[in-house]
């Protein structure tokens, strides 16, 4: 099982930051996956974050 709690992400552009995730909680329980996607022009750089649990 794993379970997050309170996660936060920031990116800097530009020389400032950018928050995108804030205090985001979840658990996954075995067997399950969790894909956290970023917006196309949200002014984030590309990244996509999987989680997953076996």
């Amino acid at each position: 099982m794993l379970n997050v709690e309170n996660l936060c992400h920031t990116y800097n552009l530009n020389e400032m930051p950018k928050n995108v995730l804030n205090k985001v909680s979840f658990e996954l329980k075995n067997n399950e996956i969790l894909g956290i996607l970023g917006t196309s022009g949200s002014g984030c750089p590309p990244r996509n974050h999987w989680f997953a649990v076996r």
